[in-house]
C-alpha cells in the first residue's frame, strides 16, 4: 500500500506536467484517465495476498467468476458513458468494475470464505491514506511557487514530496516492525558504503 499510494499520489503531483513535457499539447484527458484508472487500482494491489491465498487453497473458481462479472459489467457501463463522455467516460466504467467486483465482492468473500480480518485491512489503510492525503495537499503547494513546466520544477517538486512522504509514512503511518526494518536496512547499507570506501 505504500509504494501504490506513494505513485499515485506522485503522479497526481507532477503527472500533467511530465505530460506536457514528454507528449505535448492535447493530451490534457490521459492525465485524468491515468489518475482515474490509478486510483482504483490502487488498493486492489494491496488485496493480491488475499489472492494467493485463495490458490493456496484452490478457491480461484469464484474470482474467476467475479472477473468475468466486472468485464461484462465493464462493457455494459463503459459504451454509453463512452458515448456521453468520451475517453473518461469509459474510464469511468472501468473504475466502477473495479469498485463493486474488487473492492466490495472480494472484500466480502475474504472475511466470509477466508475469515480475514477485512475492518482491520480499511482501518489500517485509512490509516496510511489520510496522513498521505495530506501530504499530497502540502505539496500541491509547490503548484503555486512553481508553476512553470520544465525538468527542474518536476525534480524539485518530487523531491520534496518524497521527502515529506517518507517522513509522514515513517512518523505516523508505520508501526513498530516496518520502523525497525527501515532502520536495519538502513545500517546495512551505510555500513556496505563505510566498508567499500575504507
Amino acid at each position: 500500500m505504500y509504494i501504490a499510494i506513494y505513485i499515485l499520489f506522485g503522479f497526481i503531483l507532477v503527472g500533467q506536467d511530465f505530460l506536457k513535457l514528454w507528449a505535448g499539447p492535447g493530451y490534457e484527458n490521459s492525465y485524468y484517465i491515468a489518475v482515474i484508472l490509478m486510483s482504483f487500482t490502487a488498493i486492489p494491489l494491496a488485496l493480491n495476498i488475499g489472492n494467493v491465498i485463495l490458490q493456496a487453497k484452490n478457491l480461484q473458481k469464484f474470482r474467476a467468476l467475479i472477473l468475468v462479472f466486472m468485464a461484462i459489467v465493464n462493457v455494459l457501463l463503459s459504451i454509453p458513458l463512452a458515448q456521453l463522455y468520451g475517453a473518461v467516460g469509459c474510464t469511468f466504467g472501468t473504475a466502477i468494475s473495479y469498485v463493486l467486483g474488487h473492492l466490495v465482492i472480494m472484500t466480502i468473500y475474504f472475511q466470509r470464505k477466508l475469515f480475514l480480518d477485512m475492518k482491520a485491512f480499511w482501518r489500517s489503510t485509512a490509516q496510511i491514506i489520510i496522513p498521505c492525503t495530506m501530504v499530497l495537499l502540502i505539496s500541491s503547494g509547490m503548484k503555486f511557487i512553481m508553476p512553470e513546466v520544465s525538468v527542474i520544477s518536476i525534480f524539485i517538486k518530487g523531491v520534496v514530496y518524497s521527502s515529506l512522504f517518507f517522513i509522514c509514512v515513517y512518523v505516523l503511518c508505520a508501526n513498530q516492525y516496518e520502523r525497525s526494518l527501515v532502520k536495519r536496512t538502513s545500517l546495512q547499507i551505510i555500513s556496505k558504503i563505510y566498508i567499500r570506501a575504507v
